[in-house]
């Protein structure tokens, strides 16, 4: 993120959870809360991933996620100045990798963002359904 005094540096939370992707079809999920300085540009989200698993005919394995964190870049950079909320589109692909005689599986995610002003601020965990324009942002 950009500060007001043309500094960047990340913000970090605290915040920690699960989130079940394919459960997330037209639907949110809250996975963190920061402060933003006010007049600070949001151009990044960073976050990490410290597990990540895949279930194949009711079989589950470990995902391997490159770097242990996801960065994904806003595509409507913007100030911030009150309330908002950064939507982060995640399409999932898990690529299947022969080595050393057995299968790794590995995430390599497509991930869009965009800056939401004005949005209400919900609990971690929360669930919220996305709205039409929100949905245009991402172009869905």
């Amino acid at each position: 993120m950009l500060l007001a005094n043309g500094t960047s540096e990340w913000v970090s939370s605290s915040n920690t959870g699960s989130v079940n992707l394919l459960s997330l079809v037209n639907i949110s999920q809250v996975i963190g809360s920061v402060n933003i300085p006010k007049n600070s540009t949001v151009d990044m989200v960073k976050f990490n991933i410290t597990s990540a698993t895949i279930t194949i005919d009711n079989k589950t394995y470990n995902v391997t996620v490159p770097s242990q964190q996801i960065i994904v870049h806003v595509s409507n950079t913007q100030r911030v100045n009150g309330t908002a909320s950064a939507l982060i589109d995640i399409t999932p692909v898990v690529a299947s990798i022969y080595t050393n005689n057995s299968v790794i599986f590995v995430l390599v995610p497509s991930l869009r963002a965009v800056v939401v002003p004005g949005s209400a601020s919900a609990t971690v965990g929360a669930k919220v359904a996305i709205n039409e324009t929100e949905s245009m942002s991402l172009n869905l």
